[in-house]
């Protein structure tokens, strides 16, 4: 889910990513992340705001990179089913979020890494590169450089979209890889937010399913390895969610939508 609201700066302010569907703030020593007064990018995100090429903070990859993400609470969060009429649905709706909803338990913690395409910390070049950025062939920019952790997601049933097979990989903001450190803070996902934990493995949960790690294409392209926008605690026993706007039926946050 993406948090409305203001930005709150820990360390020294780098930039501040707000809009009507999000709001970032960005700290940090040696590090920083993606911003623009045109455009901005968010960790594992998309950009918003009007399309123009963001711009990418220049990091010194011989030092290590810490910063901190933190987010204003979420105290006027849009309830769950506007999430859920906005997601899984084609690139046509402008407000579409997440590219599937479904629930699943967590039956694996994996380590942290870097959200490059094998694992590994940036080099500088490609922090250099980042400097004049280039759109893939889709339009799409360069996703900003973030530690993530995975987690393995066993499929109990789809709740809007489309995901194939039986188990998903997802990966959540966050954490440390030697003494590379990135932290979110308050706006990673509502199971943060409510049980102050990490997802635990053998609970149940409805996942939101945005971007790919490396990626931020939506839509039609296939959830294979998505980073989690949100991760709700959900008893099978009741079909309650624990939401932050507070407890409510899945049944309830889904009826009537049209189909996803």
């Amino acid at each position: 889910m993406k948090l409305p609201g203001g930005c709150a700066a820990v360390l020294g302010l780098l930039f501040c990513a707000c809009s009507n569907s999000g709001a970032v703030s960005v700290a940090g020593k040696g590090g920083g992340s993606a911003a623009s007064g045109l455009a901005t990018s968010v960790p594992g995100g998309m950009p918003s705001g009007p399309s123009g090429p963001p711009r990418y903070d220049r990091w010194d990859m011989s030092q290590p990179i810490q910063t901190r993400v933190e987010c204003d609470p979420a105290s006027n969060l849009p309830p769950l089913r506007y999430f859920l009429q906005h997601t899984g649905v084609t690139t046509d709706d402008p407000q579409q979020t997440d590219r599937a909803a479904a629930i699943v338990k967590v039956i694996a913690v994996g380590p942290n890494r870097w959200n490059t395409a094998d694992g590994r910390r940036p080099t500088q070049a490609y922090i250099d590169a980042l400097q004049h950025p280039t759109p893939a062939p889709d339009g799409t920019w360069p996703v900003t450089p973030n530690i993530v952790r995975s987690y393995t997601l066993q499929l109990i049933r789809a709740v809007r979209g489309t995901v194939s097979g039986s188990t998903v990989v997802g990966f959540l903001n966050g954490g440390s890889v030697g003494k590379d450190s990135i932290i979110w803070s308050g706006c990673q996902t509502a199971a943060e937010r409510i049980e102050h934990a990490a997802p635990a493995v053998g609970h149940s949960y409805l996942v939101l399913y945005g971007p790919e790690l490396t990626s931020p294409g939506l839509g039609a392209k296939p959830v294979q390895q998505p980073m989690i926008d949100d991760l709700i605690p959900y008893d099978p026993a009741t079909d309650v969610l624990t939401d932050v706007t507070g407890p409510i039926k899945l049944a309830d946050a889904t009826k009537g939508l049209p189909p996803g």
